[in-house]
């Protein structure tokens, strides 16, 4: 939504990466898709009156698709390999009904459609003429034999037996097709590992807009940010969890993190539970959450034995805990400053000390100490009820019925006009960041920007943000 026409075009033409969620599955889906597209048109240009030149752009499209997915190490060449060469291959082999509107005249399959028809059409129409022949000369010999007995009147019990169905063939013509595709794949593959060598450390693009919208967001300076306590600006502890199934995507969201927001947080975890460093971590807060063996992939679960790690250490050692998914990016120094402002603000407004804050959006979610004390009760169950089995993938949403099981409401980040006023909003700026809407400005020093669909725009957002040089 936010590249421009000119960005599009750029993307579709000469930048060879993608965005999206795509699997590193075998095999590609969106190569099949593809692939059946320029089969469909190959076959059916002149049928429908088309030019032959759309059927060749169709296999480029499949060609430039194919360099870029490989490109983006969202699938490796296999993937691609084999999903083109089964689809041709199930194309040409599988011999598929076909219903055509024939027009009929006299017994007679019309010439004029016949025409337009392919090879295996024609052969049925030829089939229509011989029985309608042979109807023909049955019905002579009756009236020659059979004393004046016309078959008009009288129905014959002679049918013409219906044609063999036809074995699909595969002779030279076809064999030469096979060869010449399975060039243009070894060729694809080829060009598309020699891609990945060459450019395998580019990064970006971010659009032009979202790049400047980046840009206006400032720094709060560390020692900008209101103390907790009396003693120091609040300890932020950040957690990434991963969404992405690839074994690529994971391992190039969190060398991203790494390298970018997560070095300015106090303390970090990416949870992945392929890690090795994660894997006993969540053996061990398996101890005390529901044994359910679909936790891997429900994002509820997998948060709730996140939680209970922090509640075995960094619980007591931080003052604010934020939640993003491996799409978020938080700007520390400001997100630091904001929750400090929100801790103030509570003490001032006659609050307890450790009175209990959490804010949330489609980001993620981030709650204080105190707030995170409560949200453990809450999935032990010493309050009212808060899901423990397996729920929708809205997490934010169990968290806020968690929390409201303890009397906790939520902070509202973006209605907050003092703390707004603090980060330098002005009407309608955003204090977190969509990357993936035209929608709104951000604030001066807005908090978190989140929807990033590639590892790669980490390093384009920090760019953006940091200013560098």
């Amino acid at each position: 939504e936010t590249y421009s026409l000119r960005e599009h075009l750029r993307e579709a033409v000469s930048h060879w990466r993608i965005a999206g969620g795509c699997n590193d599955l075998l095999y590609s889906g969106h190569v099949v898709v593809l692939c059946l597209a320029a089969l469909l048109y190959h076959e059916n240009w002149q049928r429908v009156q088309s030019h032959r030149w759309l059927a060749f752009w169709m296999w480029w499209r499949l060609t430039h698709a194919s360099f870029r997915i490989v490109y983006s190490h969202m699938h490796m060449s296999v993937d691609l390999i084999v999903g083109i060469f089964v689809t041709v291959l199930i194309w040409w082999w599988v011999s598929t009904p076909r219903v055509e509107a024939v027009g009929i005249e006299d017994g007679k399959v019309s010439q004029q459609i016949v025409a337009g028809l392919p090879e295996r059409d024609e052969e049925m129409a030829m089939v229509s003429d011989a029985g309608s022949r042979s109807a023909s000369f049955d019905h002579d010999m009756d009236l020659h034999t059979g004393n004046g007995i016309d078959k008009a009147t009288t129905p014959t019990t002679m049918e013409s037996p219906p044609p063999p169905p036809k074995t699909p063939s595969f002779g030279r013509r076809e064999r030469e097709q096979v060869r010449w595709w399975l060039g243009w794949l070894v060729l694809t593959a080829v060009l598309g590992v020699g891609l990945l060598v060459l450019n395998a450390e580019q990064a970006g693009p971010l659009s032009i807009f979202n790049a400047k919208r980046l840009q206006d967001i400032q720094l709060k300076p560390a020692m900008a940010a209101p103390a907790v306590g009396g003693e120091q600006p609040p300890r932020l502890f950040c957690a990434m969890m991963h969404l992405e199934t690839s074994y690529s995507a994971r391992r190039g969201y969190a060398d991203a993190v790494g390298a970018t927001w997560g070095a300015r947080c106090n303390g970090l975890v990416m949870w992945d539970e392929d890690r090795s460093d994660i894997v006993p971590l969540d053996e061990a807060a398996s101890v005390r959450e529901p044994s359910d063996a679909t936790h891997r992939r429900n994002r509820w679960l997998r948060t709730r034995r996140l939680l209970r790690y922090i509640q075995t250490g960094p619980a007591t050692r931080y003052d604010w805990f934020v939640f993003v998914d491996d799409g978020g990016f938080v700007v520390a120094e400001n997100f630091r400053y904001a929750a400090g402002f929100l801790e103030g603000q509570a003490a001032n407004s006659g609050g307890a000390e450790d009175r209990p804050l959490y804010v949330g959006g489609g980001w993620g979610f981030a709650v204080n100490r105190a707030a995170l004390a409560k949200l453990l009760r809450a999935l032990d169950g010493s309050g009212r009820t808060c899901p423990g089995g397996p729920r929708s993938e809205n997490v934010h949403a169990l968290v806020h019925d968690c929390l409201a099981s303890e009397a906790v409401s939520p902070t509202l980040f973006d209605v907050n006009s003092d703390l707004r006023t603090a980060l330098g909003c002005q009407e309608d700026a955003l204090l977190s960041v969509n990357l993936k809407s035209s929608s709104g400005r951000p604030c001066r020093y807005a908090v978190l920007s989140y929807l990033i669909p590639s590892p790669r725009w980490m390093y384009d957002v920090q760019a953006a943000i940091y200013k560098p040089g």
